[in-house]
């Protein structure tokens, strides 16, 4: 064996036409391979731990050029094309301004589309102004998941799209009490706010 990377020991294909890896289950043969090992690995000139480096160092760039402050830092629209081998999806945040006295945004939350393949999620720009192009773009890329209701702005939208999934986490926390509860009244009565809670979903 010429190496210890996965290639090297036969669990990835590489770039070599062939690759040897031997194999011995004689215990002598064993023991000697692991002596090998063992000088080497415990061999300070033949072996660093750079862990700590590459994690300082990825840390530095990570500090230095943060893709949430560069997003977060500025008030334009971004539309992310997200690429892997032929496939694509799209990625756009909506943000917010914390109040009217605040010059920067709050990321609420990221809506993608589903992967599909490369040129097929095109989107189509709408709107009379960069505003109504962004609105439009975060409604189509979150499809079902801001409603459809035609006179909700799209804050109005984002705020229900929370309230409903707070209201399902609670009806699934209260579905599972239902299943452990054993007492007849207290299960009928974890029902009746069930049913108050699946009513406030369908408003």
């Amino acid at each position: 064996m010429s190496g210890f990377t996965t290639v090297d020991l036969g669990c990835e294909r590489g770039n070599n036409a062939y690759n040897i890896v031997q194999w011995m289950d004689e215990p002598q043969a064993t023991q000697m391979y692991m002596r090998t090992f063992d000088e080497l690995w415990n061999d300070p000139v033949k072996l660093q731990d750079v862990t700590d480096a590459v994690i300082e160092n990825i840390s530095t760039v990570y500090a230095e050029h943060a893709p949430e402050m560069i997003y977060l830092t500025t008030l334009y629209h971004i539309l992310f094309v997200l690429v892997w081998e032929d496939r694509m999806r799209l990625a756009v945040a909506y943000k917010e301004t914390p109040d009217a006295k605040s010059t920067g945004v709050r990321v609420e939350r990221y809506y993608y589309t589903d992967w599909m393949p490369v040129g097929e999620a095109i989107p189509r720009l709408e709107g009379l102004s960069m505003d109504a192009v962004y609105e439009n773009l975060v409604r189509r890329i979150a499809g079902s998941a801001l409603g459809d209701a035609p006179t909700s702005t799209l804050r109005e939208s984002v705020a229900e799209q929370g309230r409903r999934e707070r209201i399902e986490k609670q009806i699934a926390a209260l579905e599972a009490k239902i299943r452990r509860e054993k007492q007849p009244k207290k299960k009928f009565e974890l029902v009746t706010q069930l049913r108050a809670l699946q009513n406030m979903i369908e408003l």
